[in-house]
């Protein structure tokens, strides 16, 4: 019995050497783990400047460019609006060459409400330049409304229902005028256009 009991304790000892042996040898087989790969070497303070002084070459590269596309486009705007100060001034040379004949003594204006607003019909007076130029104005509402020219200092009441004659002063031409109603700020305001008038005697 002493036998048998020692028997088999031998093996068992075998029994786990052999599982021993075992683990070991497939452990063996397995390859062995590849060492981490190095950090990437930083590039040399030389490499960074040169790569810095670079794109700030390119930099500056861009801003020169758009500074000459800027002073190119100022330039012809330059140039546009000199040749249109030009035309102006020839077209104005030639509106006073040739100049407008007026027949009329007096201009008729009407003061009138339309809707909700009181306005001048015609809102655009047209005269030619020179002296003697007249206007009649009718008031056509129910209470009195004013009639002014700030640029040529007049300034006259229109009592409703009544037309009032407005003796303008010598008119240079070409010139524009604001016309205003100094009594009711809601009133619509109207113009003087003063065109140049046709030399005497021509046709």
């Amino acid at each position: 019995m002493r036998r048998s009991g020692l028997g088999f304790r031998l093996c068992g000892v075998a029994a786990a050497l052999g599982a021993a042996a075992l683990i070991g040898c497939e452990a063996a087989e397995q390859p062995a783990a590849a060492p981490p790969a190095p950090a990437p070497a930083p590039a040399p303070p030389v490499a960074r400047a040169e790569n810095a002084a670079e794109k700030s070459g390119e930099a500056a590269s861009l801003a020169t460019g758009a500074a000459e596309s800027a002073a190119e486009a100022a330039e012809q705007a330059g140039s546009a609006a000199a040749a249109a100060e030009e035309l102006a001034s020839e077209a104005a040379s030639l509106l006073t060459a040739l100049g407008f004949v007026d027949d009329r003594d007096v201009v008729q204006v009407l003061n009138t409400k339309i809707g909700t607003r009181v306005t001048f019909v015609p809102a655009t007076i047209v005269v030619t330049a020179g002296s003697g130029r007249k206007l009649a104005i009718f008031n056509d509402t129910d209470q009195p409304h004013g009639f002014r020219i700030p640029g040529l200092a007049i300034e006259m009441l229109l009592p409703a229902g009544e037309e009032t004659v407005v003796e303008l002063p010598p008119l240079p031409g070409p010139q524009i005028y604001g016309i205003e109603c100094h009594l009711h700020v809601p009133h619509r305001h109207a113009s003087l256009v003063v065109v140049p008038a046709r030399p005497s005697g021509e046709s």
